[in-house]
């Protein structure tokens, strides 16, 4: 009897074990605090839990460090380049967000130094306290606007997606359409002298060059004389003003929280025993297809407009049924079929995009923040994942996954898949899938209702 009352005064306690560990005791009853104090069980519990922090505070700061190493690649890919505002434009809003913070003088960092005019456009963007996807937006729009012309209305359509007010629709705009200060800036490295041994340490030694080629005040007196660079440097933008763009939405990933991982989905999904899932085609609002995965009678059930097809796993089967004159055919499964089938279980395409239970190489897990969503439940948390592939053609598609879990259960309730071609765009919502988790009755109830197996 002991064991038992000490097992339930244990598990009463594990909502506090954090709060416990972090120092919040105020917040923790008093004779939890005595129990966990004393006791072996919630002890061990809470080396465990300790254990995880560092180890996710690890995988946070591993994820950090790449990030910032990545942005300043980008930095200084123009070391030995002259510098104007169109380079700076696609580090404008990292730079602005705080995330990607730079204590070191870079090629960038050396034009904004001596540039009024970026100094106003990040000082600009801070001040419109955009959320993450907006401001990922902006950085989309800046980096493309490096080596292209954006009008007015384009930018609009980008940002008022993402329910961006009118002024900072407008401040973005101005920002996108300024034109060049004419300041320029060389930031080169120059090499290091040898030291008693003969040799050097670059990266200890090596002098930082700053030019400055034109100036604010020269680009006054110079006005009608100076021709823009926009062209001459357009092959070497374009590259790094995309690169650019990822870097901020990466760096907002990996920022952003991170309560629920893509792996915490995948395993929840793997273990659910029976799924129904309703393909929606989002332009038309109509059902496409609806399926059925039960691993507790091993069947695997379709159903359109036309058809009824189930493929029963036990008895090496598939049996179908047509709407139009009820007509059953029954078929054997060959061996490949049925391996295919089998494997299909454990694997729930629809849901998860991805076969594995961790993110492929290139895809980028978000959380989404509730100032985004509308009309979404309280106890509903929402994921992306965006990713790109490439058509047979060589085509580029980007792609993004939209998951609505139930923040108990960590169940995706329904998935929204988008796809777009250009990187300008917004996403075009394709398919929506509801999903929801039958118990065996509702499931062998689903089976009957199609009167497919009369055994069942």
């Amino acid at each position: 009897m002991d064991d038992i009352q000490n097992n339930n005064e244990c598990l009463a306690c594990v909502v506090y074990l954090y709060d416990y560990l972090s120092g919040n005791k105020d917040d923790v009853p008093k004779s939890m605090i005595k129990h966990i104090d004393n006791c072996d069980i919630c002890q061990e519990e809470i080396k465990l839990l300790r254990q995880e922090i560092e180890r996710a505070d690890n995988l946070a700061h591993q994820a950090d460090n790449q990030a910032r190493l990545a942005n300043l690649e980008l930095h200084f890919a123009y070391i030995d380049k002259p510098v104007t505002c169109n380079n700076v434009k696609p580090f404008l809003a990292a730079m602005s967000s705080g995330f990607l913070g730079i204590s070191i003088s870079t090629p960038i960092t050396a034009h904004i130094d001596n540039c009024s005019a970026c100094r106003n456009d990040i000082d600009t963007i801070k001040d419109l306290q955009m959320t993450d996807m907006q401001l990922f937006r902006a950085g989309q729009l800046l980096a493309i606007s490096a080596s292209e012309t954006l009008d007015r209305q384009e930018i609009s359509q980008n940002l008022v997606s993402l329910e961006c007010d009118q002024l900072q629709i407008d401040k973005i705009s101005e920002v996108i359409m300024r034109p060049e200060s004419a300041v320029k800036t060389m930031f080169s490295l120059t090499d290091p002298a040898p030291n008693n041994a003969g040799q050097s340490n670059a990266l200890k030694e090596a002098q930082v060059e700053i030019q400055l080629l034109q100036s604010e005040a020269q680009a006054e007196s110079d006005a009608g004389k100076t021709k823009s660079s926009r062209s001459s440097l357009l092959q070497f933008v374009r590259p790094l003003a995309a690169a650019a763009a990822v870097i901020i939405v990466a760096f907002l990933i990996f920022n952003g929280p991170q309560a629920t991982g893509f792996t915490d989905i995948a395993k929840a999904v793997k273990n659910a025993r029976n799924i129904y899932m309703k393909n929606i085609d989002a332009a038309t609002g109509q059902t496409a297809q609806q399926v059925w995965t039960s691993k507790d009678f091993n069947i695997k059930l379709f159903k359109t407009d036309d058809k009824v097809f189930l493929w029963d796993i036990d008895n090496e089967k598939t049996i179908s049924k047509s709407a139009n004159d009820g007509q059953l055919i029954t078929a054997n499964i060959n061996e490949r079929s049925l391996a295919m089938v089998t494997e299909s279980m454990n694997i729930s395409w629809t849901i998860i995009p991805f076969e594995t239970n961790n993110l492929p190489d290139g895809a980028a897990w978000r959380a989404v923040s509730d100032k985004e969503l509308v009309n979404v439940s309280t106890d509903i948390k929402v994921y992306d994942i965006l990713w790109t592939q490439r058509t047979q053609t060589g085509t580029l598609i980007y792609k993004k996954w939209r998951g609505f879990l139930n923040q108990n259960t960590m169940l995706p309730e329904r998935i929204e898949f988008s796809t777009k071609y250009d990187l300008r765009k917004d996403f075009e919502l394709e398919t929506i899938v509801e999903v929801t988790y039958p118990d065996k009755n509702e499931m062998k109830k689903a089976i009957d209702e199609f009167s497919l197996l009369e055994s069942y």
